[in-house]
């Protein structure tokens, strides 16, 4: 929150953050994978919203398979947002500093 924004501006950022965010966990459960993973990928790089890593849990718990590339574990989109998480922590520490 920069010390220029005026209230409104302010009460815009933090509406929009919660409709998005709203709208992501509701997509896991009805939108296909790549709306809802766009979705995630835009909290991340605009919000740096870490709940997009309890979605891709809850995504993995409902509709995850086993893979033998992670050694039969079914949690391929929570490894993915976490990488993600990771990167998007990463470059904005970066890009700030």
């Amino acid at each position: 929150m920069w010390r220029s924004e005026n209230p409104r501006q302010i009460l815009y950022r933090r509406t929009t953050r919660i409709v998005v965010t709203a709208l992501f966990f509701v997509g896991v459960f009805i939108f296909p994978w790549w709306l809802w993973l766009l979705l995630g990928v835009f909290l991340l790089f605009f919000y740096q919203s870490y709940e997009v890593l309890l979605g891709a849990l809850f995504s993995d718990l409902l509709y995850g398979t086993a893979t033998p590339f992670l050694g039969g574990l079914p949690f391929l989109t929570t490894g993915i947002f976490v990488l993600m998480t990771l990167a998007v922590f990463l470059v904005h520490r970066r890009l700030l500093v």
